[in-house]
């Protein structure tokens, strides 16, 4: 197909998805044929993502000759985007596709929460109908006055930063949200009554360096507890099993919890951010990436954010890592993934049960540790169905982060490595007092 019936099939595709949309208002109740609906509306929004990427790649390829479609989607920032889009978008739709079969089988709470999920964001389904709607910025004003005083003992000026551990200046420092804040209405679902007066608060923010904000929302990084859960023998890594998860139990028991850094996925995007980092070595105190793997975060007094919100954090770094090599056949970055969950078990202190099966299924089935470690061997402990609501925030979130990336790079002109810009282009704390929704990780 040429260019100039890729573009004629874009727009088709495009008045498509509109008339697909209009069909996604349920009349009073939110049978199998909502579902299917839903689930092609995401099929022709993936053939559109498709269309777009193959434009944007010969856009690109026609200054490089030697530009491959593989390389150009593991190496621009366009195509990474567009890249980790459609595996969220696919992961909207198989899970559309499992409500339409097992409707039956779903509890009546679970579903109701589950269809909120496509009604709250512009780049979902742009159905105004439910969702939290634009942030009250006075909210987001106290939030951030909270974490000076829970995090930086009331200083304002220059903060500090736990995963660098050194005090940086005010514009270099982002007010991180450890679970995105478009899906509110979602937390006592995931993690229990009451978790969402946690969502505004110190409890689930965290002050990051706007590089190291980037690697956690990507998933190049992952932050776990501050322990040593190496195997003692490295070729049986499941002989000592018993004996790492009563480390755990032990870290879970403590006052208060420590954390530590560790590097998952290497990869050019994560390069560059870390780059922007050793670029400043008498600021950053980093002069390699060994330095940042294994590093323990480090706070002014004994406040941290809530467990269960940290673990959130894990939990989109896999989906990250999963969305970016989808195409794979065999599971990438197996050795890391599998370091990276040892620490934080089953998870089930932080979320409800049932929610873990729907992740295993839609993202983490190539990863053996994660099916191991989030399917409970007893089955009278899981609720009797499988809940898809965390697996879809983290897709929903993705989409719409990723649209957003694209759309402002596309009207600005700026590129992920322009110094006064986050990856999703967000300003800089010091071009605006008040932060805007794009500078939030997991926003």
């Amino acid at each position: 197909m040429d260019t100039a019936e890729l573009n004629t099939k874009k727009l088709l595709l495009q008045s498509e998805v509109k008339k697909k949309k209009k069909l996604l208002k349920p009349k009073g109740s939110f049978d199998s044929d909502y579902w299917s609906n839903t689930a092609q509306y995401y099929d022709l929004e993936i053939e559109q993502n498709q269309c777009v990427a193959m434009l944007a790649f010969r856009s690109k390829a026609s200054n490089d000759s030697d530009l491959s479609l593989e390389k150009w989607q593991s190496s621009d920032t366009t195509g990474i985007q567009l890249t980790r889009q459609r595996a969220a978008m696919e992961v909207m739709k198989s899970t559309a596709e499992d409500q339409a079969t097992s409707l039956k089988r779903l509890e009546e709470g679970h579903t109701k929460s589950y269809v909120k999920l496509f009604f709250a964001s512009k780049n979902g389904l742009d159905i105004s109908a439910a969702g939290p709607g634009e942030r009250d910025s006075s909210e987001q004003t106290n939030m951030r006055a909270a974490m000076y005083d829970k995090y930086n003992n009331g200083g304002k000026t220059m903060i500090w930063e736990p995963v660098l551990g050194v005090y940086l200046p005010k514009a270099s420092v982002t007010a991180a949200h450890l679970y995105p804040w478009k899906a509110e209405e979602h937390m006592d679902d995931i993690f229990g009554k009451g978790a969402r007066q946690d969502l505004m608060t110190p409890n689930s923010g965290l002050f990051l360096d706007r590089n190291i904000e980037s690697m956690l929302d990507n998933g190049h990084i992952a932050i776990v507890p501050n322990i040593d859960l190496e195997p003692a023998d490295a070729t049986d890594p499941h002989a000592d099993v018993e004996q790492r998860r009563q480390l755990v139990k032990e870290w879970e028991s403590r006052s208060p919890r420590d954390y530590k850094l560790l590097v998952l996925d290497d990869c050019p995007s994560f390069k560059k951010k870390l780059n922007a980092i050793l670029a400043f070595p008498n600021l950053y105190g980093i002069t390699s990436a060994s330095e940042l793997h294994g590093r323990r975060l480090k706070f002014l007094n004994d406040f941290r954010p809530r467990a269960r919100y940290v673990w959130w954090t894990y939990l989109n770094s896999i989906s990250q890592v999963s969305f970016r090599y989808k195409k794979d056949t065999q599971a990438p970055l197996q050795k890391e993934v599998m370091n990276a969950n040892r620490y934080w078990g089953t998870a089930g202190s932080y979320v409800r049960k049932n929610l873990l099966p729907s992740f295993v299924r839609h993202i983490g089935q190539r990863y053996p540790d994660i099916r191991d470690a989030f399917i409970d061997p007893d089955p009278a402990r899981d609720d009797d169905t499988s809940d898809p609501t965390a697996v879809t925030v983290l897709a929903k979130d993705t989409i719409r982060k990723s649209t957003q990336a694209i759309e402002w790079w596309e009207q600005t002109g700026y590129s992920e490595d322009d110094e006064n810009r986050s990856e999703d282009g967000s300003e800089s704390e010091d071009e605006s007092e008040s932060e805007d929704e794009d500078e939030i990780c997991h926003s």
